[in-house]
């Protein structure tokens, strides 16, 4: 009888909760933000989107417990010397699942479930596929802001050289807001100046005669479909984006903001 009980409440639950809304658009976008501080060596931009208590749990790498902890793991780790080594992340897009979480009928949270490949840059040499792994992070909605309180990091596995980068498929929904925040002209002293525009869902980059359409596999990195081209947005101090261009993997050109 209690079961039925319990279950007849679950039921109920379910039912109010399936009505709201849940976009995962907030905690994507912190997702996207706290991963771009991440591939800049920004271990203070990444602390801001941690809980004080953040537990990770990495199976290599053992556990750590505190945001001052994880953030000297990065200081002494792959952010140790950022002259000769460079590590990014990029996330393979379909693999993303949200799952919101309400008590009271209230989100308080989320569980952000994916995978994800790392790419290293060793001086004078061209950027390559390193590794892959699982990821399973907790986010929090503490005062109107998501955080990570507890991150999963596991089935660790190297990766051949020839596998395909992410970004060459694209596809997640950016809300228009923040492909607004590109538009503009970038300039650079060798090739000129980079015009962005935005559309429905993507953005149109205007380089001299090039005209190309790019898609969103975050928040902040763009890429054609017909060739192995990529367009990261890097947030600096005040406001000012600089574009990142990458061909075949390797940084290519980067321009600076001259708008708006």
């Amino acid at each position: 009888m209690r079961f039925i009980l319990l279950l007849g409440i679950s039921l109920m639950f379910i039912q109010q909760i399936s009505a709201q809304s849940f976009s995962g658009n907030g905690v994507r976008e912190a997702d996207s933000l706290m991963w771009d501080a991440y591939n800049r060596c920004d271990v203070d931009g990444m602390k801001v989107y941690f809980t004080e208590d953040i537990e990770f749990y990495h199976d290599k790498g053992g556990v750590t417990i505190g945001v001052d902890s994880l953030a000297t793991t990065f200081r002494k780790g792959p952010c140790s010397n950022t002259d000769s080594f460079r590590l990014r992340r990029a996330v393979v897009p379909q693999s993303i699942k949200i799952y919101p979480l309400y008590q009271n009928n209230r989100l308080y949270g989320a569980v952000f479930i994916g995978e994800h490949l790392f790419f290293i840059t060793e001086k004078g040499k061209t950027e390559r596929v390193s590794g892959q792994a699982k990821f399973t992070h907790l986010w929090l909605l503490q005062n109107g802001a998501w955080k990570i309180k507890r991150v999963l990091s596991y089935d660790h596995q190297a990766v051949a050289a020839e596998s395909p980068s992410p970004e060459k498929k694209p596809v997640i929904s950016v809300p228009n807001a923040i492909l607004k925040e590109y538009v503009g002209r970038y300039q650079n002293n060798k090739s000129g100046t980079l015009l962005v525009q935005s559309s429905k869902g993507y953005l149109i980059v205007t380089s001299g005669n090039l005209v190309l359409k790019v898609y969103p596999s975050s928040y902040t990195l763009f890429s054609a479909r017909d060739r192995d081209l990529s367009f990261e947005f890097l947030k600096k101090a005040a406001g000012i984006i600089d574009v990142v261009v990458r061909e075949n993997g390797t940084v290519v050109e980067t321009y600076s903001a001259s708008r708006r």
